[in-house]
């Protein structure tokens, strides 16, 4: 073993990294999730009943003009702008590199493991979740500018909802995608401790995976 980063070896450095990444995705999603739950809507319907009750995502997938300004002009407009903004930073400069640095970490474990699918695990790391952390900063970026336009104006402008949506669907087929191809080459391992991640990140791709397609289906199909 070769001393590494801080004095860790090199096999104990991407288990550090990783744990030091879930660590603060989790605190990031602790500290995120009551801003993102735009309480102050006061329970308004939401315009897709397929992504739940969940209006941060309704606004991140958000089909035309119209579902932005059902999410975000509904009770306290003030407040849910004051909420988006927030949960808006903390995933710009906490929870977006976390999970990013995260699966990046835990895509290198999976490929430095004796399994022939390794290399893919690689590919995704190195090649798919830079793509998704771009992805969600342009995402974030367009929430941002529609905030704007709403304190201006009063209201979202035309094309707020594409400039939003399109690098998120992109990031949410990626990680779905990424989730899979992991839990693939986990499940490729014979021990039991990559089985249970392996199970882990296929449960998790497919309800990611699940929910894209019943929502790519309203978009695209079932509303025209």
């Amino acid at each position: 073993m070769h001393p590494g980063l801080l004095g860790l070896s090199s096999d104990l450095l991407l288990p550090v990294l990783a744990g030091i990444c879930f660590v603060a995705m989790v605190l990031g999603g602790v500290l995120i999730t009551p801003h993102n739950a735009l309480r102050s809507r006061g329970g308004a319907k939401l315009p897709m009943p397929v992504l739940g009750n969940r209006p941060i995502l309704q606004v991140e997938l958000a089909r035309d003009d119209e579902d932005l300004r059902s999410v975000l002009l509904a009770g306290d407009v003030k407040q849910n702008l004051q909420d988006a903004k927030i949960g808006n930073r903390l995933d710009n400069f906490l929870f977006v590199p976390a999970y990013s640095g995260f699966l990046l970490a835990l895509g290198l474990l999976l490929a430095s493991s004796d399994n022939r699918f390794a290399r893919l695990a690689f590919l995704l790391a190195v090649l798919v979740v830079p793509v998704i952390a771009v992805c969600d900063w342009l995402e974030n970026l367009g929430i941002t500018r529609t905030i704007g336009h709403i304190e201006s104006n009063g209201a979202p402008e035309s094309g707020d909802a594409v400039r939003i949506s399109f690098p998120s669907i992109i990031k949410w087929c990626l990680i779905a995608g990424v989730l899979i191809g992991y839990a693939l080459v986990s499940l490729s391992n014979v021990s039991l401790p990559y089985g249970i991640l392996g199970l882990l990140l296929l449960a998790i791709g497919a309800i990611v995976a699940i929910t894209m397609a019943r929502y790519l289906r309203l978009r695209f199909w079932a509303r025209y």
